[in-house]
């Protein structure tokens, strides 16, 4: 009986190049999903900026009380998240929304109001706890 490698060149690839091709796209299995989740993030966060802005709104008030005034002519805004973390915080006069894991121990989105773009993707760059890495101000300095 002839073993499996006196078979041929071809199949000796195959053994070779299988497992290393099929592994390709379990890096993480919800990439795709964070991307879908990215321009819900930025809609947010633009709601939120344009509320703490350009709304009256006492500055003691927490980032849930803020995050529910932001949406409250869409609630629909929020319906990408219910299964993940929002929150939302105040710096000065911009809105900074952090998205984690459901469990709260993992970032995988930070966005700041000033930018049309999606700030930080930490779900690419490792685990990161969930806690902002960023400063809106200097962001929005950098924007203008």
């Amino acid at each position: 009986m002839k073993s499996i490698f006196h078979q041929g060149p071809i199949v000796c690839l195959l053994l070779v190049l299988l497992p290393t091709i099929g592994g390709c796209g379990l890096g993480d299995r919800h990439d795709q999903e964070y991307q879908q989740l990215a321009p819900a993030l930025t809609k947010v966060t633009s709601a939120a900026e344009a509320t703490i802005r350009y709304e009256n709104h006492p500055a003691n008030l927490d980032g849930q009380t803020l995050l529910a005034l932001a949406t409250t002519h869409d609630a629909s805004l929020l319906e990408p998240f219910s299964q993940y973390q929002l929150h939302l915080f105040r710096i000065e006069d911009h809105a900074l929304l952090l998205l984690c894991s459901a469990d709260g121990e993992r970032a995988l989105m930070e966005d700041s109001g000033c930018t049309a773009k999606l700030d930080k993707q930490h779900w690419q760059q490792g685990t990161h706890p969930c806690e902002t890495s960023i400063a809106p101000a200097n962001i929005c300095l950098d924007e203008l």
